[in-house]
């Protein structure tokens, strides 16, 4: 286990931070000029067991307990993102699971998946590429050959591309609500078009486009 611990004074405030990047904690204390002390904890194990975590996973963008009645699917080639949980610096994405729905993917060629910075379009890791169907109803974990750090704690875009020559599978998930989905930052959006395997995409993604209230897959990071 990784502990980082610093502090720093100005005008007589003093400030400690703590952060345990393998266990997703985070503990910052501030002492006022009044001598007042605000203690504020982040703790990633408290998150996952409060919200009945998948077991081997520490993060998904909803609770795979809510309704996920909704399938989605995509063009093939083309890099969806869809906003992510907030991950910590320190943890790291092994694999991404998502849920197939009731349509299978015919003639699938690759999919991947990355993680891409909502700020500047940077993107931080990309999966292994994969030829193998995705068949539902069933869970399907997109592996990581090499593991991604999470550089800084904030949240990111989860991107998937399937690229396809005859059907594109469905995923399972929910349908937000237009009226908020549509509002900045975007929930969902798309990029890249025409990318046939992870050296496809380059280091930074290309713009985003609004998909608006279409929905998103359900996933997992572990």
């Amino acid at each position: 286990m990784q502990t980082k611990v610093g502090s720093i004074v100005v005008d007589n405030r003093a400030e400690l931070r703590m952060s345990s990047p393998g266990l997703g904690i985070n503990l910052s204390a501030a002492r006022s000029t009044q001598g007042d002390v605000d203690l504020q904890m982040q703790s990633r194990a408290a998150d996952t067991a409060a919200g009945w975590m998948l077991t081997g996973y520490y993060a998904e963008n909803f609770p795979r307990a809510m309704n996920q009645s909704q399938e989605w699917t995509n063009t093939s080639g083309v890099l969806t993102l869809w906003a992510g949980p907030m991950l910590y610096a320190g943890e790291i994405v092994t694999n991404i699971q998502f849920a197939v729905g009731t349509t299978n993917s015919s003639g699938l060629t690759n999919s991947w998946t990355c993680i891409v910075d909502p700020t500047d379009r940077t993107v931080l890791g990309k999966s292994s590429d994969s030829a193998a169907a995705w068949t539902g109803p069933a869970a399907k974990v997109s592996n990581w050959g090499t593991p991604l750090t999470i550089p800084t704690s904030k949240v990111y875009y989860v991107g998937l591309v399937i690229a396809v020559s005859t059907t594109m599978p469905t995923i399972r998930g929910g349908q937000p609500y237009s009226v908020i989905n549509n509002l900045l930052p975007r929930l969902a959006c798309t990029s890249n078009t025409g990318l046939t395997n992870p050296a496809s995409l380059g280091a930074t993604a290309n713009a985003f486009v609004d998909i608006g209230a279409s929905g998103g897959p359900w996933f997992a990071i572990g």
